[in-house]
């Protein structure tokens, strides 16, 4: 198994972390890529983090872009599905949201990683040099992710088939977007909420796999 250590930086570039993801770029077996990646997520995917990895799984796939146009702010799918349309009130929201979709699964196969590394290390395993840096992933999703995230919830009464996401802003409830499947209105929902807790974990195993390593030495 220490050998596939050495293809971290391989998994690092899938982007998402699948089974087939982990069984191509670690070079192993269907087998052992599905024990492992059960065994990370029962080990360290609490109640709350399986509850993220639901989310944006159910949601449309990424990449989601979002487009300014004429006829208003609207965040598309990568096969130009319209995902959602936005109030031009919350334009800069749009990219938070539209971003988390390809981040949040990327945040969560850089925890994946660096717990790799850090249980590795633990059991005082050799590991190839360097250790795979994710430490500029996670101060581009500090940088960006510098946002306070607002309390929304959803009125599904607005059309038939249209989730309307709304936020209470100074006892007001303002409207956010029109969302065409409710799956991704859940998404959307939580996105930043989700971005920032798993970016809180991301943070505080990278300072213990630091002091581990300090440790080590």
């Amino acid at each position: 198994m220490m050998s596939s250590f050495i293809h971290l930086n391989k998994l690092l570039d899938a982007k998402e972390l699948t089974v087939n993801n982990i069984k191509a770029n670690l070079k192993i077996n269907p087998i052992a890529a599905y024990l492992l990646y059960s065994a990370w997520l029962n080990q360290y995917g609490d109640k709350n983090l399986k509850q993220i990895d639901l989310r944006y799984k159910r949601a449309t796939k990424g990449p989601w872009e979002v487009k300014d146009t004429n006829d208003g702010v609207y965040i598309y799918s990568e096969k130009n599905m319209i995902i959602a349309e936005l109030n031009e009130y919350f334009r800069d929201y749009a990219s938070f949201i539209a971003r988390s979709r390809t981040d949040l699964p990327n945040a969560r196969l850089i925890q994946f990683i660096l717990q790799l590394q850090y249980s590795a290390i633990q059991e005082k395993q050799r590991l190839p040099h360097p250790l795979v840096d994710v430490s500029k992933h996670i101060e581009h999703f500090q940088t960006f992710y510098n946002v306070e995230p607002k309390k929304m919830f959803i009125n599904n009464s607005r059309q038939a088939g249209v989730a309307g996401v709304y936020v209470h802003d100074n006892n007001k409830e303002l409207f956010i977007a029109e969302v065409y499947r409710k799956k991704d209105a859940d998404f959307i929902l939580y996105a930043l909420h989700d971005m920032l807790s798993v970016l809180e974990k991301l943070v505080l195993l990278q300072k213990q796999l630091t002091n581990l390593i300090r440790q080590a030495e």
